[in-house]
């Protein structure tokens, strides 16, 4: 082993509440900031699903995650911002 090696090792771990039900926002996974204020602008929980309310540059492409904790999956989506910087993603079951 080169000495120091181990000095540059790391973990990257996001903190998300579970909802009632049973989904968890991870967010944005390409950012550092997963759920930054500027980007989420509504976030609505409902019995099977999250809704999103999203802003951005348009033409912008990003990714959105939520992790289902009753299945043990991530669910993911791609996003393409419409000509007003916005977009309206369900992330479901």
């Amino acid at each position: 082993m080169a000495p120091f090696e181990d000095l540059y090792d790391h973990g990257y771990f996001v903190a998300a509440p579970i909802f009632e039900n049973g989904l968890s926002l991870i967010g944005e996974t390409g950012k550092f900031v997963t759920v930054a204020d500027k980007r989420f602008l509504a976030i609505e929980p409902k019995a099977d699903a999250i809704d999103l309310t999203l802003a951005g540059v348009p033409g912008e492409k990003i990714t959105v995650a939520a992790y289902d904790t009753t299945t043990d999956e991530m669910i993911e989506k791609s996003i393409t911002f419409d000509a007003s910087g916005q977009a309206e993603v369900t992330l479901a079951r």
